[in-house]
């Protein structure tokens, strides 16, 4: 799993870079992630001014997963070349160390194929000091992809830790 996020100001033309807040392999479905580990790249934190920098931006986050089976492809590659060494495959060894290196390029070519667009990505406006619109304040909000639901917000609340909780009935 990735997630990106970037921000720039609504009067820049160019896209602003996108920084990289996690990167986690095997990720489990349903998995809370609340922190990086100490020992691995990242951070929570999707940006940061010391002082008011624009008065009006704009946010997106992006998050994407692997799901191209790469173990598959290396399993194959890998006997195709173990069997090139095979005594008895000696006669086929130059075709099977050929295989090898097509699946591995084959694996390559179908993971850039099927991984090029986040799962989810949404973009929100973030207003300081414009008459009419209301301050954003540090704190954990929803941001989701599209239209949601407003029995959503009816139905759940951020708790103080920042999940999304189901409020009591």
């Amino acid at each position: 799993m990735m997630v990106t996020s970037a921000m720039k100001s609504i009067a820049t033309f160019n896209a602003a870079p996108r920084a990289l807040n996690f990167f986690e392999k095997r990720v489990n479905p349903n998995r809370n992630l609340e922190s990086i580990t100490a020992t691995e790249q990242g951070t929570p934190v999707v940006y940061y001014a010391p002082a008011l920098v624009e008065r009006a931006s704009v946010l997106t986050l992006e998050m994407g997963f692997n799901n191209f089976p790469e173990e598959t492809f290396d399993m194959v590659s890998s006997a195709f070349q173990e069997a090139a060494g095979i005594p008895i495959f000696f006669s086929a060894s130059a075709y099977l160390r050929a295989a090898s290196t097509i699946t591995k390029i084959l694996a390559h070519l179908a993971n850039n194929l099927i991984d090029t667009s986040p799962e989810f990505r949404a973009t929100e406006p973030l207003s300081f000091l414009r008459p009419g619109d209301i301050l954003p304040a540090a704190d954990f909000r929803v941001v989701v992809e599209g239209d949601m639901e407003p029995s959503l917000l009816c139905e759940h609340t951020i708790g103080a830790d920042g999940t999304l909780q189901r409020q009591a009935v």
